[in-house]
């Protein structure tokens, strides 16, 4: 969550009533920067009205303090310290210092008479400058000497030529507004696969990514590979397992080196499978949030490109800038997130299903 930034400004009588009033946002604070309550706006003091405000010194302590109205204390106080002055939410952010990572939407140009325009950051070259996606380029890449972070602030920047600093100024004269920040966490995904001796074992050992799991999906620990049958005309079951049961616990298990709990052939509940991870995901409802960047495309005879989802239309459907329509915005009939796996997309006419079958046969990241 973006913490919201103040900047103090002289005190205003009609504007402390507005904040006070939570009409506006903003806070009042004292010369030393407590916060300051007036209490009472029209506190008579001989043929005066003054202001009647409560100090914070320290969140279980205040005192009381007697303003003239514009906001000075009184003078038979004689502490300036205690004078009043109005803080409010700027828009301001110090970017002089920004670098974008890999796959942040961004405002990008050259110059100062160059409008705004919407790119993804693909990374940095080799001397650690940042790179942008591009199709002009016959890498796909491309850098830019000036670049914002897309927010609801700098969007207002997209299509024009104005500065930051001339954008900031006019929003601050205007009102304030907070912004907020989205995080996300991927969960890997798995998919079963009959169960296999030594994929099993490297598992185990850490080799090979994925799990032990029985039909029902409970954990499984495999502690022994080779026990021995109890006499000679006992069935052979090689592994021993522990098995997580339903009061956080374990129960020991024997299963047959194919990894079945029962002879002959018997489905049990207990028999033994693998989960291995897969790239694959689910993408048939997947709906771009508003300044997300995607790979798009119209057709499967198409190249994958990037773009930065910009909204809606009025009838729900996804947007997204481009530079090639008059109002900035065009439509794509094929959408997916940005992610490791399908940047890998990027430039290519390869479907989403074949890319994923490669990666699930190859075992690559």
């Amino acid at each position: 969550m973006a913490r919201t930034k103040f900047k103090k400004i002289p005190f205003d009588l009609e504007l402390a009533k507005k904040i006070t009033n939570k009409e506006v946002k903003g806070r009042i604070v004292t010369e030393d920067n407590l916060t300051a309550r007036i209490v009472c706006f029209d506190m008579k003091f001989g043929v005066d009205k003054i202001l009647a405000v409560l100090v914070d010194c320290g969140g279980e302590f205040e005192i009381g303090v007697r303003c003239n109205l514009d906001g000075t204390c009184r003078d038979d106080r004689k502490e300036d310290k205690f004078n009043l002055h109005i803080e409010v939410p700027t828009y301001y952010r110090d970017y002089s210092n920004f670098v974008p990572q890999r796959w942040q939407t961004c405002l990008v140009r050259d110059y100062s008479l160059d409008i705004w325009r919407v790119a993804v950051c693909s990374g940095k070259d080799a001397y650690g400058r940042p790179l942008f996606y591009s199709e002009r380029n016959a890498d796909g890449c491309c850098g830019w000497y000036h670049y914002l972070p897309l927010s609801k602030v700098t969007e207002r920047l997209i299509g024009i030529s104005k500065s930051y600093e001339e954008l900031i100024k006019e929003l601050d004269a205007e009102s304030t507004a907070t912004t907020k920040k989205r995080a996300t966490m991927t969960q890997t995904t798995f998919k079963r696969v009959p169960f296999n001796l030594e994929l099993a074992k490297k598992i185990t050992n850490k080799e090979a990514k994925g799990r032990i799991v029985t039909q029902e999906g409970k954990k499984v620990r495999i502690i022994c590979w080779d026990k021995k049958p109890v006499d000679e005309e006992a069935h052979e079951y090689p592994i021993v397992a522990l098995i997580q049961n339903n009061y956080n616990g374990e129960m020991s298990q024997t299963f047959t080196a194919e990894g079945a709990a029962c002879y002959p052939n018997y489905k049990s509940r207990y028999d033994l499978i693998i989960e291995i991870p897969t790239y694959y995901r689910d993408y048939s409802n997947f709906v771009p949030m508003k300044w997300q960047p995607c790979l798009v495309r119209d057709t499967c005879s198409d190249t994958w490109r990037m773009a930065v989802c910009r909204g809606k239309d009025a009838y729900g459907i996804p947007i997204f800038y481009s530079e090639n329509y008059s109002d900035g915005s065009c439509h794509w009939v094929h959408f997916l997130p940005i992610s490791k796996v399908t940047e890998r997309l990027v430039n290519t006419k390869k479907s989403y299903e074949e890319l994923i079958k490669e990666l699930d046969e190859n075992g690559k990241d």
